[in-house]
């Protein structure tokens, strides 16, 4: 009986590199095709409020000033999450940690 052929390379190395060889791409952001709607429109409406609009911050901070007023509560800023963010930043660094300090 004859023997099979199990495997061979010759002219494969040759056929690889005609295009040349490429890393294959990177997938930076999946769609959001098929993903429940509820869940797309919750994702929109909490990305978009995330990072208030200097306009509204100041909205809220009246608001926030007025309710501890009413109840004889210090008045405190409001932190948002962008400064936690870039708190979080400056923290990550030497130079920035230098900077907060002072």
């Amino acid at each position: 009986m004859a023997k099979s052929k199990n495997a061979s390379q010759h002219h494969n190395n040759r056929k690889d590199h005609r295009n040349g060889i490429h890393k294959a791409k990177k997938v930076y952001k999946s769609g959001m095709k098929g993903v429940d709607q509820k869940y797309v429109l919750n994702l929109k409406w909490s990305r978009k409020n995330k990072n208030p609009s200097a306009r509204q911050v100041k909205k809220l901070q009246e608001r926030m000033d007025n309710w501890n007023k009413a109840r004889g509560m210090p008045i405190k800023p409001i932190v948002l999450n962008r400064q936690v963010a870039e708190r979080k930043a400056l923290m990550a660094t030497r130079q920035g940690r230098a900077k907060l300090m002072q």
